[in-house]
C-alpha cells in the first residue's frame, strides 16, 4: 500500500476517518501507515507521502508504476480531473478507480477506468459538478454553520459512509481480481426518507433510468460512458 495525502488530521475530521482524536494534527498519511501496520502486522510494505499526489510524482517518477491499482479519493475536482489528464497520457496504466459522495452522503459513486468507455471527466461538467447527480439539495442546505464561528459543514456521519466505503472497496477488489475491459460505474442512493428527512430529494432524471430507484435504498451499476465532447479524452481533445 502506498499512501498519499498532504493534509493533517483535523478535529472534525475524526467523525468520518479511520483515525481517531489521537491523530489529530499528524499527516493523514503517516497517521493511517503506523494505524494500518498496527491492526494487521502481516502487510508486507505500507509507505507513505506527506504530499499531494503531484508532489510525490515528481519527487518520486516511478511511483505508480508498479501499482495494481490507484484509488482516487481525494475529494478535490482539479487534483482529480489532473490526475485523469495524467492517466489519459499514460494509456489509462495503471487502473484507475475514483470515488466521491454526494451533498449530506445521500448517495455515493465508485467508477472504475478501463482501457475502453468513458474517462474520469466524462461524467462530469467543465467546473466539476457531476452529470446526473442522484440527489438534489436546495443551496441553503449545502452548507451548515458551527454555532459561535464562521467554519461550515457538510453533516453526515460513519453510518451514512458506511455503504459508500463498501461500494468503493468491493468495486476495488473486483478490479484487482478481474481487470475491466470497460469503464464501469457504481452507485449507491439512500433510502427516499433519509433523503426528504435531510430536506433533500432524489433526481427525477436518475430515477427515471429503473424501477428500482423511486424508494431509493438501491446499488445501481452501469457502464461509464463516454462523452464525445469530453473536454478530457474527445478525438478533439487528444488531437
Amino acid at each position: 500500500l502506498v499512501l498519499v495525502d498532504p493534509q493533517a488530521l483535523t478535529g472534525p475530521n475524526t467523525s468520518r476517518h479511520e483515525l481517531g482524536s489521537v491523530w489529530v494534527g499528524q499527516n493523514k498519511a503517516a497517521g493511517l501507515r503506523e494505524a494500518l501496520l498496527r491492526k494487521y502486522p502481516h502487510l508486507t510494505s505500507v509507505t507513505h507521502h506527506a504530499a499531494t499526489w503531484q508532489e510525490a510524482l515528481a519527487r518520486k517518477l516511478d511511483l505508480f508504476a508498479d501499482a495494481d491499482l490507484v484509488v482516487v479519493a481525494i475529494g478535490n475536482w482539479h487534483a482529480e480531473a489532473q490526475f485523469n489528464d495524467w492517466h489519459l497520457r499514460r494509456g489509462r496504466v495503471p487502473a484507475a478507480l475514483y470515488a466521491w459522495i454526494e451533498p449530506r452522503a445521500g448517495a455515493g459513486h465508485a467508477v472504475a477506468i478501463g482501457p475502453a468507455g468513458g474517462c474520469f471527466q466524462c461524467g462530469f461538467d467543465e467546473s466539476g459538478g457531476v452529470q446526473l447527480p442522484i440527489t438534489i439539495w436546495p443551496d441553503a442546505m449545502m452548507r451548515e454553520r458551527e454555532p459561535g464561528c464562521g467554519a461550515v459543514f457538510q453533516p453526515y456521519g460513519p453510518a451514512e459512509l458506511a455503504y459508500i466505503e463498501a461500494l468503493a472497496s468491493e468495486l476495488a477488489v473486483e478490479v484487482l481480481f478481474d481487470p475491466l475491459r470497460v469503464s464501469m460505474h457504481r452507485m449507491w442512493a439512500a433510502d427516499r426518507g433519509f433523503i426528504e428527512c435531510s430536506k433533500g430529494s432524489l433526481n427525477p432524471e436518475w430515477v427515471g433510468g429503473s424501477p428500482r430507484r423511486r424508494d431509493g435504498g438501491c446499488r445501481e451499476e452501469e457502464p461509464w460512458a463516454s462523452y464525445e465532447r469530453c473536454a478530457a479524452c474527445s478525438p478533439s481533445a487528444t488531437a
